[in-house]
């Protein structure tokens, strides 16, 4: 397909095949008129000729549903162009791997499927909203990126509300993780659909197999006829997850647990309740017990505890037989928040409020509670101490492990991030970068003049590090920065992409 044309619609010049399927094949390419990596899905034409009308209209009928979708876990589409009548559609390039690919390799704890598993949900929701089912939940579709965002892909079969034009009664998609009533010719097929598909995802990430596929040698129909008739195996994995796994398999639609039931227990998973008050003690035994502080302090007043605490943070119900503890006299302790007070209300709070609470908080304390939160809210909150106070922002971002700092500066505006770690030790940037995705880091060194980039450059671990990220540098920014550094220069060509190093290299010749 691609034979003697590198460079489509005039501006994407094509690297290298990400993947094929039965609808098409996905390539990287470069955006040479924005200067950005993006992928490109392509209609295959070289596997016969059947439906070719059909199957190019199914590419552009995805293109549709997908634009229909503003959601962090959908890939947003760019454009659609068309080379010899089959239509190439132009999405963000998302470096990672797909879930099915991480559940061959690892175990994955209970805790980890619930946080994939609710940005998938999210998403179906957001696709649910813009009338689209997609149809092809499963691990395949899944895709984890390096900064551990979550991504929904491949709407090739998904169905957009009113059109039917295209799938008739075949029935398209991997067998295990089709809903029953994708079997059945006049049964309507909704969002339900959606939810048993990643129903069987988590039964799969879980046990590792599949609840219904049968090994004998009518494999395919065995598995339809299991999907259709029999219950799924049972978990050896229990726990919430496993209970609404096997709600969410539920053979009838109308029964099956639904977005708002899965989302909630996927909620509590991650944020689980504090432990409830004990039962108030009987009057009798209230009179008889001792005062719980000395007599001559005032009776506690049924506000909050302390002045920082936000009105509209409800802490659980106190009964009068719970120990109270007992309240720092200082003036100190009434105007900063606590540590443990903080942990057990920054979650539920929003960005604003979160900000305000950690800058009334020592930075050491800050940075302990941010090393607890999700690495989405990790960077939200720092960008948003960084608006006020970029150097405590700083010195939170060196005090958390370059793990959690390498997650956190994905959720940074890109000049924030560079602002931080320029303020850091050459070694302290380094070690965060080398703990980031390849894409944040590029982001990262683009916003820096190219003596500071080199410098960053300079101080990751290895050469080949660096040279992964300059490879998703901008290449006219790229080699502006290799001008300044004639021995970085012959080091980061020779560990970089042949494409990558061909395409600086003619950037970098004589008279360019």
């Amino acid at each position: 397909m691609t034979s003697g044309r590198d460079v489509l619609n005039g501006r994407y010049r094509l690297v290298y095949q990400l993947g094929k399927g039965g609808m098409g094949s996905v390539w990287l390419a470069e955006d040479q008129l924005l200067e950005r990596s993006v992928a490109l899905k392509a209609l295959v034409t070289d596997i016969g000729t059947n439906n070719l009308g059909e199957r190019r209209a199914r590419v552009l009928k995805e293109a549709r549903a997908l634009a229909r979708v503003r959601h962090p876990a959908i890939v947003p589409v760019h454009d659609v162009f068309f080379v010899d009548d089959d239509p190439w559609i132009v999405m963000e390039y998302i470096s990672g791997r797909s879930l099915d690919e991480v559940i061959a390799t690892e175990m994955i704890e209970e805790r980890t499927l619930a946080r994939i598993g609710l940005q998938v949900l999210r998403g179906l929701m957001a696709v649910h909203r813009a009338g689209v089912v997609h149809r092809d939940v499963k691990p395949a579709n899944i895709l984890v990126a390096q900064d551990d965002s979550i991504f929904l892909v491949d709407f090739g079969i998904a169905r957009i509300s009113g059109d039917s034009s295209l799938t008739g009664h075949r029935i398209m998609g991997t067998p295990d993780f089709i809903a029953p009533e994708r079997f059945r010719p006049d049964a309507q097929v909704g969002p339900p659909a959606d939810i048993w598909g990643l129903g069987v995802t988590f039964y799969y990430a879980l046990e590792r197999c599949s609840p219904f596929r049968s090994g004998n040698e009518h494999g395919w129909e065995a598995t339809m006829m299991a999907i259709l008739r029999d219950d799924p195996r049972p978990l050896n994995r229990r726990g919430r997850l496993g209970e609404v796994t096997l709600r969410m398999l539920d053979k009838v639609p109308a029964r099956r647990a639904d977005a708002a039931e899965v989302l909630a227990v996927l909620d509590v998973l991650l944020n689980p309740p504090t432990t409830p008050a004990p039962a108030a003690r009987p009057a009798s035994a209230l009179s008889a017990a001792p005062p719980a502080r000395p007599a001559a302090a005032p009776p506690r007043s049924p506000g909050p505890r302390n002045r920082t605490q936000q009105p509209q943070i409800q802490s659980p119900p106190r009964t009068h037989g719970r120990a109270v503890p007992s309240a720092d006299p200082t003036a100190h302790s009434r105007r900063r928040p606590r540590l443990e007070d903080a942990q057990g209300v920054i979650r539920n709070v929003g960005s604003d409020t979160g900000v305000a609470m950690l800058l009334a908080m020592e930075v050491a304390d800050v940075a302990k509670l941010l090393a607890d939160c999700p690495a989405r809210q990790c960077g939200e909150l720092l960008q948003g101490i960084a608006t006020v106070r970029q150097a405590t922002a700083s010195t939170a971002l060196r005090l958390l492990s370059p793990a959690a700092a390498g997650r956190a500066i994905a959720y940074l505006r890109p000049e924030t991030a560079a602002a931080l770690l320029s303020a850091l030790l050459p070694a302290e940037a380094g070690r965060i970068l080398d703990s980031s995705d390849k894409r944040t880091a590029a982001r990262v060194i683009m916003e820096l003049d190219p003596h500071a980039s080199v410098k960053m450059l300079r101080s990751m671990s290895t050469r080949q590090r660096a040279a992964e990220v300059l490879a998703h540098v901008r290449p006219g920014t790229a080699a502006a920065l290799l001008r300044t550094d004639n021995e970085l220069a012959t080091t980061m060509l020779r560990h970089l992409s042949e494409p990558v190093r061909k395409q600086l290299s003619r950037r970098l010749s004589p008279g360019q």
